[in-house]
């Protein structure tokens, strides 16, 4: 406002001129802007804000901003303006995953740029491999960082661990299963015993069945195990047959030999030896193969003595032949019309003086009977044996007439006296009895074999045949059939000739009871599991079991 001074008509002219404001534009950590400058009145300036990497727009502060949100608006200029711009940290999410054998840590949302921290954590048997993804600052390491320059997933691999399996095998077999497996699996290994042995279990850590042939072991380490076998034993049984004795029975290993022995008793041989897997079966000292249980028997047959008899005039002698040894043989001697007898010559005569008698057969005996001429007035008493070998009697020889005389009948070994056959004998069923020698007497004293009861028994597992009876003398044969599932083992009682032999002979001398032994067979069972699982209950087991 002023004055004018009115001296005259005057005109004056007022003017104007349009005011200018100046436009400050500030900006916050994150960021920058522009716009600032001096605008006149109620124009509309032009901002826009500018965010760095990491950082977003937030907003404008400040008054006559057009559009507070935007990064670019204007600002009515109706005075001196000062704006500001905001601006945010960026924040990313972090997804952790984890394979399988793991677990990990670490996800979750981050600040831009910042470093946060992940781990992966293997489970029991299982390794770390690595990372895989954007922005790990080591993916080798379990325990790194993550980078986060923007939304990150990242995931940690795992691999199972491999163990080794080493399988060994002792003496006597062979083993199989060695390998590298992963952990936790069963690897399966399998023995094989060789002949002669016998697994006898595994050695070692993580074996799911130590007995079993075929088994598995547990991988959650490196393992070395071993199959055992031991060497197998067999049973030698040997027997000594009738005449003798044998020794070397017991128990052996698997392939070794043996040695046996037999010792024939007096007047006996040595005949051989029966039964499998003798070396020499006709040596006396030998040896036997033992790669499976045995029964042998020694085998003995009695010596045997040649008799030769003869007779010088006046007479006919009998009773010569083969004799065993030691056994007693009878002998007669029969004067002819006219004769008596004289004696006998030669040695083991049990009474020279009798023409009938015995002779001891330890050796090879010749013999020879005398006669001389029968007294006058005298009747001849000849007395016979029927069979020579059935006895022996005494009383022959010349006697007064009607004198009365004894006779005896004596039966060898074997046999019994049945009666006397002949005129004038008091009692002919006596074996001690007389006769009246009103004239010349020819008798006969009779004998007959015995016989004896055989009888068969067997244990359980088997049946016997031969049972009977049978005459003094007699070999009688007999034979042991053992039922499935059991083994003949070995003949008991007396007179064998074979006990170890199912099918042998019995000297009928005596009574005999004999009994056949029969065991149960045993039978290996053997499991055996194809990959992929497992086995058990291997053993030995009786026949029949289940």
């Amino acid at each position: 406002a002023t004055t004018v001074l009115m001296d005259q008509a005057k005109t004056v002219s007022a003017t104007f001129s349009l005011n200018s404001y100046s436009l400050s534009v500030q900006t916050g950590v994150g960021g920058s802007v522009s716009g600032d400058g001096n605008f006149s009145h109620g124009a509309l300036a032009n901002i826009s804000a500018t965010p760095d990497i990491g950082y977003s727009f937030s907003g404008w502060s400040g008054s006559g901003i057009d559009d507070n949100t935007s990064a670019a608006t204007t600002v009515l200029m109706d005075q001196t303006k000062t704006v500001g711009a905001t601006f945010s940290l960026n924040s990313y999410p972090l997804s952790v995953l984890a394979g399988v054998g793991g677990s990990v840590s670490g996800d979750g949302n981050f600040s831009h740029g910042s470093l946060p921290i992940i781990r992966a954590t293997p489970d029991v048997g299982y390794l770390f491999y690595g990372w895989s993804g954007d922005g790990v600052t080591n993916p080798l390491v379990s325990s790194t960082t993550v980078l986060m320059e923007q939304a990150r997933s990242v995931s940690a691999t795992f691999f199972q661990k491999s163990y080794a399996l080493s399988v060994f095998a002792g003496s006597g077999g062979s083993a199989s299963g060695d390998g590298n497996f992963s952990h936790g699996s069963f690897a399966s290994i399998e023995a094989v015993a060789d002949e002669g042995h016998t697994f006898t279990g595994w050695t070692g850590s993580g074996v799911t069945d130590g007995n079993a042939l075929s088994t598995t072991v547990l991988m959650d380490q490196n393992q070395s195990v071993t199959a055992t076998f031991s060497r197998n034993a067999y049973t030698l049984r040997v027997y000594p047959g009738l005449g003798g004795n044998a020794t070397g029975d017991g128990n052996f290993s698997h392939g070794s030999f043996a040695s046996i022995e037999a010792t024939p008793y007096e007047g006996y041989r040595f005949n051989g030896w029966s039964g499998m897997g003798v070396s020499e079966p006709t040596a006396v000292a030998t040896s036997v193969l033992m790669n499976q249980d045995r029964l042998v028997s020694a085998t003995f047959a009695p010596l045997r003595h040649l008799l030769t008899l003869s007779a010088e005039s006046g007479g006919s002698v009998s009773g010569d032949g083969n004799f065993s040894h030691a056994s007693l043989a009878a002998i007669e001697a029969i004067p002819h019309t006219g004769y008596v007898f004289s004696k006998w010559e030669g040695s083991g005569i049990s009474d020279p003086q009798s023409p009938s008698t015995y002779v001891l057969m330890d050796q090879n005996r010749s013999l020879v009977a005398s006669f001389e001429l029968k007294p006058i007035g005298t009747n001849l008493l000849i007395s016979h044996s029927s069979p020579i070998r059935g006895g022996t009697t005494t009383g022959g020889g010349s006697y007064p007439e009607d004198q009365t005389a004894s006779i005896t009948a004596s039966p060898a070994l074997g046999y019994r006296f049945t009666g006397w056959t002949g005129e004038g004998i008091v009692d002919p069923n006596l074996a001690n009895t007389s006769v009246t020698m009103s004239e010349d007497r020819n008798l006969t004293a009779n004998f007959s074999l015995n016989s004896y009861d055989l009888n068969l028994s067997a244990t359980n597992g088997g049946s016997v045949s031969g049972a009977g009876r049978f005459e003094h003398g007699t070999s009688q044969a007999i034979i042991a059939t053992p039922l499935p599932g059991y083994s003949f083992s070995g003949w008991s009682g007396q007179g064998l000739l074979a006990p170890s032999a199912s099918s042998t002979t019995v000297s009928m001398t005596e009574e005999r009871n004999v009994t056949a032994n029969f065991t149960v067979n045993f039978y290996d069972l053997n499991l055996f599991a194809t990959s992929g699982g497992s086995v058990s209950g291997t053993g030995r087991f009786e026949h029949g079991t289940s």
